[in-house]
């Protein structure tokens, strides 16, 4: 079975630095790089599918045409104690988005039951490669040293991932940049 997701990506601005920079500091002082494989990023859905991602799936989930402003809350350690992440604040947005992309995998023949729609969207800064209580050090760090106003971004494209046989996920479909004007 092959396991893909659709990601938001961002434009860079100081928002995105400020997350890419601290991403690679929790990386070098607490030993993990999983949140490294890809670039700042939300995941929208994820799905699981028998057959190879094909050139209609790459062509109808990367390229839009969107520019969305994307404000996440300050950090908070993730319900399930694994993870370090920014929640974003008034979804409402993104839930379209979501939305629009499961009917193109409904469309193209994908089964609602492999599709996973995420209801908590949020931004990853630390995960996978740490124990419970390595989370609470890394969070501990961030709160001495992490600014804790909400963070400004701004969405201007999908993109589409997959994972490994050895767990690791990358860029599958790079996106298309496209720089719309702001509505």
């Amino acid at each position: 079975m092959n396991a893909h997701s659709v990601i938001l990506l961002f434009q860079d601005n100081n928002g995105k630095k400020r997350i890419e920079q601290f991403q690679l500091l929790i990386a070098e002082k607490f030993g993990g790089r999983s949140t490294l494989q890809l670039p700042p990023h939300i995941t929208l859905i994820k799905w699981q599918s028998l057959a190879p991602l094909s050139e209609n799936h790459k062509s109808s989930l990367v390229v839009r045409n969107m520019l969305h402003d994307v404000t996440l809350e300050p950090p908070e350690i993730s319900p399930n104690g694994n993870s370090i992440w920014h929640r974003v604040k008034n979804p409402d947005k993104l839930k379209s988005l979501s939305a629009e992309l499961i009917n193109t995998l409904l469309r193209s023949g994908i089964g609602n039951d492999n599709i996973l729609q995420t209801t908590d969207y949020h931004l990853t800064l630390a995960y996978k490669d740490y124990s419970e209580k390595k989370v609470e050090a890394i969070f501990a760090f961030l709160k001495q040293s992490y600014p804790t106003s909400p963070t400004s971004l701004i969405a201007t494209e999908t993109a589409i991932c997959g994972i490994d046989d050895r767990g690791t996920w990358s860029l599958i479909a790079e996106p298309i940049t496209i720089a719309p004007k702001r509505q």
